[in-house]
C-alpha cells in the first residue's frame, strides 16, 4: 500500500485540543509523524479596510462600511447578488450557493440596511462589473420596512374598505365614512438581527 504525504488536517485553537482530537480518531494508516502549524486563517488579517469603493480594485481583500441599494436578488446557481453603494459608488456583493444559510442573510437584507462587507474584489467581466464575493457581513443598521394596511373602523372596528383613490375609506359593516382616511403603515418585523 503507497504511503500518502498528507494524510489529515485538523483546525483549531488550542494545540492541546488538536492533539486530542487525532488521538480520538480511528486511522487504518501509520502515522509516521504530525506536525501543529500556527497560521493566521480565520483572523481576517488578509482584508483591508477601505474608506470608500473607489479603492475596490480587483483582487484587493476589503472590509467596507456600506447601505444596501437594491433588494437582493437571485441568479442561476442559486447565487444571490446585492447592490451596494457607500454613497458615491455602487457595486455588486455576491453571495453564493455553497454559503447556505449566510447566502439566505443577505437575500433577507433590503434598502437602507447598513453593513460591513468582507471579501474579495472580483475583477470585471463582459456581464458584470466588479463583484465582491463576500466572505462575512456584519449588521450595523436595519431599516424600518412597513407594509400598509386599511384603517380599522372607528365604531366598530373592522378594517374600512377603500372608497376610491383619494376618497378616503367606508366602513362594510356599521356605514361609517371617512373621506380623509389613508392607509396606515404597520412596520414589519425583520428575521435577522444586528451583528
Amino acid at each position: 500500500m503507497a504511503q500518502t504525504p498528507v494524510l489529515l488536517g485538523i483546525r483549531g485553537e488550542e494545540p492541546k485540543v488538536l492533539v486530542e482530537a487525532l488521538k480520538m480518531l480511528k486511522n487504518e494508516e501509520p502515522i509516521d509523524m504530525w506536525v501543529i502549524y500556527r497560521t493566521n486563517q480565520a483572523t481576517d488579517m488578509h482584508l483591508r479596510k477601505i474608506n470608500s469603493l473607489s479603492e475596490a480594485y480587483p483582487y484587493t481583500d476589503i472590509i467596507a462600511k456600506v447601505t444596501i441599494a437594491e433588494t437582493p436578488r437571485g441568479i442561476p446557481g442559486g447565487h444571490v447578488l446585492v447592490k451596494v453603494t457607500d454613497g458615491k459608488i455602487a457595486m455588486d456583493a455576491a453571495a453564493y450557493e455553497p454559503t447556505g444559510r449566510f447566502r439566505d442573510i443577505v437575500n433577507s437584507l433590503r434598502p437602507g440596511d447598513e453593513v460591513i462587507i468582507y471579501g474579495v474584489v472580483r475583477p470585471p467581466s463582459k456581464k458584470h462589473g466588479p463583484t465582491v464575493n463576500l466572505e462575512k457581513i456584519n449588521i450595523v443598521k436595519l431599516a424600518p420596512q412597513y407594509r400598509y394596511e386599511a384603517p380599522k373602523c372607528p365604531i366598530c372596528g373592522r378594517r374600512m374598505k377603500s372608497m376610491g383613490r383619494g376618497k378616503g375609506y367606508k366602513c362594510k359593516k356599521c356605514g361609517y365614512k371617512d373621506p380623509k382616511a389613508t392607509k396606515i403603515p404597520v412596520e414589519i418585523p425583520r428575521d435577522i438581527k444586528l451583528g
